[in-house]
């Protein structure tokens, strides 16, 4: 891989782990040589160290140590596995990922489920300064907590039981003699004689724990003070079988279906004492009312009538409108065409003037229109002139004089003629209050619901990189993130991963890329990672790598065009 200063690096590594390691780690050890055969050498190194599955597919621990100094080691470094900051699991230790005892989750939220045999491989990176760089997997064939897990899982057992099928007591129990077991067993198939039961509940009768009673369908059990009895049940499935519209209704003796009388409620029958049944009234028609004869002492159905007065007469079954307002209505008939007329005593019928005559003659004190051959047919001439008063013909040469407008303006338009103000377009409000400036645009701002003016320039919170085509770049927040993640957020605050050439340019024009952030770009060598981009100097050199696009995570920079 090459690195951000121009030169290659490669590994010499070589891992020793303690003969008896205890629960603070493991020694790694290895040596670091650049191509020249020179070693690698800094006062603050930081290492990560990652336990794999076999297959290397499941990163089953991760920690990260920092500060390691090899400025005087000639390339040398030695670490604890174990003693550095868990990064996964959080607060794990590193000794659980050698047991092959049950499933292990990965940092990818998968599970990996070991076999006994099972090893596990060891994963060293370092960073050198612009990027990290990692050494080949190796293998862990001999780790003290493996061997006891593989040990476990197949002696932990005693004759053919495993330590799960056993009962331990934590007590100094003597050793049983065969009259003591076969007592205990006898005690688990529950013949012992030696140990009764303890009543649980001395409070229940003797007659209620002696042989019950057979009871027949329906039936429940029924205590008499001195024994238990069989009963018809009377509060489920035994109900007595009633019809539509019946009550259930105790006689005294049992529970049975009867339907509701007036004596079933109490002081039902005087409140209806003065009350009349609906059966006692008649079936009446239109026009009539029931009504009670005293003499008969029954109810029989009288028609309604009522003299009707005022512009109505008659009654409420044969009337006549007499009347418009108080005016009378003629009882003359009408014909066909008629319509009703005030004479000036009456409303009659009469026939309706259609007011049909001949235009003879227009007078017009301007002389405008002329009206001639007064008949039916009459001609009517307009007197176009040049002169004042009369009226102008098309190309009259009075119209190329100047006629300015006058008054209020309307519409979109504000102030007052000749000199109105755009005020609105398509009858949206435009807003200019805030002063023009060169490469202004106007925008709908659809919070505000009018029109405003948008610089020219780079939006809130983004910074100029002029370095290049000038483009805007910001730094999206603080948190590092994984490639997918970073290009998801950029993307949904409606800008871009920046490309590594934009990246670049932020390097050199003033360090708009911040020193010692390394950020991801839009660009992907193939497969699973990604290009990231870091600033090494300010305003000058940069460092350009590929890093796993979702085990390492990098800052986060977004990128947008100058807005026009």
């Amino acid at each position: 891989m090459k690195s951000a200063y121009g030169f290659f690096i490669s590994f010499v590594i070589s891992i020793l782990f303690a003969a008896n390691a205890q629960s603070e780690g493991y020694n790694v050890s290895g040596k670091i040589l650049k191509p020249d055969g020179t070693p690698y050498s800094s006062s603050a190194v930081s290492f990560i160290l990652e336990v794999t599955n076999p297959a290397s597919t499941c990163v089953l621990y991760r920690e990260q140590i920092i500060n390691v100094d090899m400025s005087n080691t000639k390339g040398g470094f030695h670490v604890v596995l174990g003693s550095g900051t868990k990064i996964f699991p959080v607060g794990g230790q590193v000794e659980a990922v050698f047991s092959n005892e049950a499933a292990l989750p990965c940092a990818d939220a998968t599970t990996y489920t070991p076999v006994a045999t099972d090893e596990r491989n060891l994963k060293i990176s370092f960073y050198d300064g612009s990027s990290w760089q990692a050494f080949s997997q190796q293998p862990l064939k001999s780790v003290p907590l493996s061997t006891i897990s593989k040990y476990s899982q197949s002696t932990r057992t005693v004759e053919s039981y495993s330590s799960k099928n056993l009962l331990r007591a934590k007590v100094d129990i003597p050793e049983l003699t065969a009259a003591e077991v076969a007592t205990f067993q006898d005690l688990i198939a529950g013949t012992s004689g030696t140990y009764l039961k303890t009543e649980l509940d001395p409070t229940v009768k003797d007659f209620a724990k002696a042989t019950l009673p057979t009871c027949a369908v329906g039936e429940v059990l029924r205590s008499t003070g001195t024994s238990l009895v069989c009963i018809a049940d009377q509060t489920g499935a035994g109900l007595p079988t009633g019809s539509n519209g019946q009550f259930l209704k105790h006689n005294g003796t049992n529970w049975a279906a009867a339907s509701l009388a007036i004596a079933d409620i109490a002081n039902l029958s005087t409140q209806l004492s003065d009350k009349v049944a609906k059966t006692s009234l008649p079936s009446c028609s239109s026009n009539q009312t029931p009504s009670y004869v005293s003499v008969t002492d029954n109810w029989q159905c009288l028609t309604i009538s009522v003299t009707l007065t005022g512009d109505i007469t008659g009654t409420n079954s044969a009337n006549t409108v007499a009347k418009i307002q108080h005016i009378p209505v003629s009882s003359t008939a009408p014909s066909t065409g008629m319509v009703l007329k005030y004479n000036g005593t009456e409303w009659a019928p009469g026939s309706d003037a259609s007011s049909v005559g001949t235009v003879t003659n227009v007078t017009s004190a301007s002389s405008f229109l002329t009206v001639t051959n007064g008949t039916t047919s009459p001609t009517l001439s307009v007197n176009i002139g040049t002169a004042a008063g009369t009226v102008a013909a098309g190309d009259d040469a009075r119209f190329t004089n100047s006629r300015s407008p006058s008054g209020t303006a309307g519409g979109d338009l504000s102030g007052s003629y000749p000199l109105p103000t755009v005020a609105k377009i398509q009858g949206t409000p435009v807003d200019v209050s805030a002063g023009y400036q060169d490469g202004d645009t106007l925008v709908y701002n659809a919070g505000m619901s009018k029109w405003v003016l948008k610089r020219a320039g780079c939006p809130t919170g983004y910074m100029k990189v002029g370095k290049g085509d000038p483009f805007c770049i910001k730094l999206f927040d603080s948190t590092l993130r994984t490639f997918p993640v970073a290009l998801i957020a950029c993307s949904d605050s409606g800008a871009d991963l920046c490309s590594s050439t934009q990246l670049i340019h932020a390097c050199r024009d003033g360090n708009k890329l911040g020193l010692g952030h390394a950020a991801w770009s839009n660009s992907i060598f193939g497969g699973n990672v990604a290009i990231n981009v870091s600033c090494t100097t300010a305003g000058g050199a940069y460092g350009v790598a590929g890093e796993d696009i979702t085990s390492y995570t990098r800052y986060t920079y977004c990128c947008k065009q100058i807005s026009n």
